[in-house]
């Protein structure tokens, strides 16, 4: 699936096709619409990291080069900065704006994603989860993964504690087959109860 998803973009890249789509998407649109493209992490396969993340989540390295290659090439890359005071004057967005923003700013940001925007020159705004900062602590989704991959749980005890929990929806009875799945599933309940799972599965499968 891997191979056949990058011969797919190299098809679409060298054939031409992919600026005919984008030219007919500009003429559909009738104005200049900016785009914004969320990373989350950039990493190398053999990171250890990778054990504790989920793969949509995550882009090597060479992978992140090639992509702000492309972009440099196709489109004009803006700061976020740049791009509101655009919509807050109103003044005209350059054609093909796009900006580039890093959810919940994991330290690989810093090592290496930054050289590499700082040796093409592109801007990029990093959200960083600042209730954690300093405390050594791990966002949820991080934490759920370390819970799901550990299989030290009974998946029926797994469920039982988020089933105790989490009332209105109502979880499913059996656990989710994958790690997407595991994560989606809290993902509708408020933080509160989302900790409060976690917590306790956390405590459970790492016990001190």
């Amino acid at each position: 699936m891997k191979t056949l998803k990058f011969l797919i973009a190299v098809v679409l890249y060298y054939s031409g096709i992919l600026n005919l789509f984008l030219l007919v998407k500009e003429k559909r649109a009738g104005s200049r619409k900016p785009l914004i493209l969320l990373y989350h992490r950039v990493i190398a396969d053999d990171d250890p990291e990778m054990t504790h993340s989920i793969r949509g989540m995550t882009t090597t390295p060479e992978i992140f080069k090639a992509e702000l290659n492309f972009l440099k090439k196709k489109f004009s890359v803006i700061s976020m900065n740049n791009l509101l005071k655009h919509l807050e004057e109103g003044t005209a967005i350059p054609r093909r704006s796009v900006a580039i923003t890093f959810d919940d700013g994991w330290r690989d940001n810093y090592l290496n994603a930054f050289p590499i925007l700082k040796n093409h020159e592109i801007p990029a705004t990093i959200f960083i989860t600042v209730n954690l900062t300093g405390t050594g602590d791990k966002v949820w989704f991080n934490k759920a993964i370390m819970i799901y991959k550990a299989q030290k749980m009974e998946p029926a005890k797994i469920m039982n504690i988020v089933r105790s929990i989490c009332k209105d929806p109502i979880p499913p009875e059996e656990l989710p087959e994958n790690i997407v799945g595991f994560v989606d599933m809290l993902k509708p309940y408020n933080n509160k109860l989302i900790k409060e799972v976690i917590d306790q599965l956390f405590e459970a499968s790492f016990p001190a």
